[in-house]
């Protein structure tokens, strides 16, 4: 078990609180309940290499959300997490030569949207490359929420949310 790092975070909150101005994908959310997002990570390293896994979930339904034009209430709190990282690092054995190689990826899995990335980078003599890819299928996006938003800020520039 030396070798192995457990740990679970929490964050118990007014979820909407997340989003910038409480608003997502053009709709204006509205705090129902506090959240309770769960984070277990479980982590290994031997020698030069390393990973690590986590999963986030919020355990609480309808915590936040928004009214359609419809007026039908629509949640979004449903949102689950997944993320791995992997490593490779020579520096601490040789810290002239050595080299750091991180190979990541993420999956949100989210009420009308779905979100992954991937990326991989290279440290080696102070020189870093590296490339991040991601694909974000978005099902629900209010433009009427947006645009609305947009003249807001136009029209009374540092008023702060509308």
């Amino acid at each position: 078990m030396d070798n192995w790092y457990f740990e679970v975070n929490t964050l118990v909150e007014d979820g909407s609180s997340l989003f910038v101005d409480q608003n997502y994908h053009g709709n204006a959310l509205e705090n129902r309940k506090n959240v309770v997002y769960v984070r277990p990570v479980a982590a290994w390293q031997s020698g030069a290499w390393s990973a690590a896994r986590g999963d986030k979930s919020n355990l609480v339904n309808n915590a936040y959300g928004y009214q359609s034009q419809s007026g039908r209430w629509v949640d979004q709190s449903n949102r689950t997490g997944y993320g791995l990282t992997m490593s490779w690092n020579t520096l601490k054995s040789d810290p002239q030569d050595g080299a750091v190689v991180n190979l990541s990826t993420a999956l949100l899995d989210a009420a009308d949207e779905t979100d992954f990335s991937a990326g991989i980078n290279a440290l080696w003599h102070r020189v870093e490359l590296g490339y991040i890819y991601a694909h974000n299928k978005i099902d629900q996006f209010n433009m009427a929420g947006v645009t609305q938003r947009m003249r807001w800020r136009l029209r009374y520039p540092g008023a702060g949310a509308l």
